[in-house]
C-alpha cells in the first residue's frame, strides 16, 4: 500500500511515529525532538505515538506500528533488529523515515574506530528520507550517506528549564566547580587532573570539584583527591534541570579530547550551564566552535597546563566569572529557547520530507 496524504488533508494533523530507545532521563530525548513535538501537539499540528515500547522493567521490547502513520522519526537507534523491523514496516507502506541524531553514531565514543557493524547502520542512514542533526559539523559527517541532511539546533524547553535571569548568591566558600557527563571519561578528565591537584595544593577544600554522571570510566587518580566529590546517581532530566539551577555552582568545566565523536557532539552543556548562571570553560574542539572566548565562555587548547592556567584564572577572578555568566545567559536565552517559531521550523522540515517523498 503506497502511503499518501490526500491534498484535501493538508490541514489535518501530521501523524508521527517515534522510534527511540532513549528514556526521558536522557537530555537529547527532550532537547532534540520530544519537547518540540510536544509543542506542536499542543498546537494540534501533529499527533505522535511511540513505536518502541519497553515492558517488564525494560527487559523486553515490542513494536507498536500504526497504519495511519504519515512519517516515522527514528532517534539514535543502532540496534539492527530494531532498524530492520522499523524500515520493513515503513517501506512496505511507503512511509518516509527521518533519522534524528546528535551523535556521530558510526564512531566509537572513546576512539576514532568505527562501531561494530557501522556499515550496516550506515545503510539505514542511506535508506532514510532525511537526517536531522544538531550541528553543521555532524551534518557534514553524515551527508555522505544521505544528501537530505539538515541541521536543527538543541533547544531548551521552558517547561523544563527556568529561563529567567539566574540570581547569584555572591561568592561563598567553598567555591564549587562542576564537571558533568561526558567530561568524566578518563581520556577527557585527564586534561584537568593537574589543575585539580594544583587547586588542592593552593586552596585546599576552598575550591571543590563536583563530578556528576557515569563514573565507570573515571580516572582512578581522581578518586584519591580530597577536593573532589563524586555522584553517579541517575535522575530524570526534569529533576536534573531543577537541581542544576539550584545548586549554585561557581564554575563549570567541559574537557573533551579531540576525537571524531567528541568533535561531532553538540552544545548541550553550554546551554544547560548558561541558563543556570554557571560560567564555563570548554575544550577548543569543533563542538564548541561557535562560542565566543572571553565573552560567553573560555575556550582552552587540549593541554593540561593550559587547562590549569584557565581554571586558576576563573577561580581567582570573580568579575570574569560574572561577565561570562551574563554573556552566556544572554546568548542562550535569546537564541536557543524553544518557542513557536522554532516549532514551526521543525514542522517545515518534516513537511518538506513528506512533500519530497510524495512527489517522487
Amino acid at each position: 500500500m503506497q502511503h499518501d496524504r490526500e491534498s484535501g488533508d493538508i490541514d489535518r494533523m501530521m501523524r508521527i511515529g517515534i522510534a527511540t530507545t532513549m528514556r526521558d532521563n536522557a537530555p537529547s530525548y527532550h532537547l532534540r525532538f520530544r519537547s518540540v513535538l510536544n509543542a506542536l501537539q499542543r498546537d494540534a499540528k501533529v499527533q505522535c505515538h511511540d513505536i518502541i515500547q519497553k515492558s517488564f522493567f525494560g527487559r523486553f521490547t515490542r513494536f507498536s506500528f500504526r497504519d495511519e502513520t504519515d512519517i516515522i522519526l527514528i532517534a539514535r537507534v543502532r540496534n539492527l533488529e530494531h532498524l530492520k523491523s522499523i524500515f520493513g514496516f515503513a517501506e512496505s507502506r511507503g512511509v518516509p523515515v527521518v533519522y534524528e541524531t546528535d551523535d556521530l553514531i558510526l564512531c566509537d565514543r572513546r576512539s576514532d574506530a568505527p562501531v561494530e557493524r557501522a556499515g550496516e547502520v550506515a545503510d539505514y542512514l542511506r535508506r532514510s528520507a532525511g537526517i536531522i542533526t544538531s550541528t553543521p559539523y555532524l551534518a557534514e559527517q553524515v551527508r555522505s550517506y544521505n544528501r537530505h541532511t539538515v541541521v536543527f539546533p538543541n533547544l531548551l524547553d521552558p517547561a523544563i528549564w527556568d529561563i529567567r535571569v539566574p540570581v547569584k548568591a555572591g561568592e561563598t566558600k567553598p567555591l564549587r566547580i562542576c564537571c558533568i557527563g561526558t567530561g568524566l571519561m578518563s581520556e577527557n578528565i585527564s586534561l584537568i587532573i593537574p589543575a585539580m591537584e594544583h587547586c588542592y595544593g593552593v586552596y585546599g577544600r576552598d575550591a571543590v570539584f563536583c563530578l556528576r554522571g557515569n563514573a565507570k570510566y573515571l580516572d582512578e587518580r581522581v578518586r584519591k583527591l580530597k577536593n573532589v566529590t563524586i555522584s553517579d546517581k541517575k535522575i530524570p532530566y526534569r529533576a536534573f534541570a531543577r537541581k542544576l539551577q539550584h545548586e549554585a555552582f561557581d564554575l563549570g568545566v567541559v574537557p573533551l579530547s579531540d576525537l571524531r565523536f567528541n568533535r561531532a557532539k553538540s552544545n548541550v552543556k553550554y546551554l544547560e550551564y548558561a541558563v543556570s548562571g554557571i560560567p564555563a570553560i570548554f575544550s577548543r574542539v569543533e563542538a564548541y566552535a561557535g562560542l565566543h572566548h572571553g565573552d560567553t565562555c573560555l575556550l582552552v587548547e587540549n593541554d593540561p597546563d593550559a587547562w590549569k592556567q584557565e581554571i586558576i584564572r576563573m577561580v581567582e577572578d570573580e568579575g570574569l566569572r560574572t561577565k561570562i555568566s551574563a554573556g552566556a545567559y544572554d546568548d542562550v536565552s535569546s537564541r536557543f529557547v524553544l518557542n513557536g517559531e522554532w516549532a514551526h521550523k521543525y514542522l517545515l522540515i518534516l513537511e518538506n520530507v513528506l512533500g519530497r517523498t510524495e512527489a517522487a
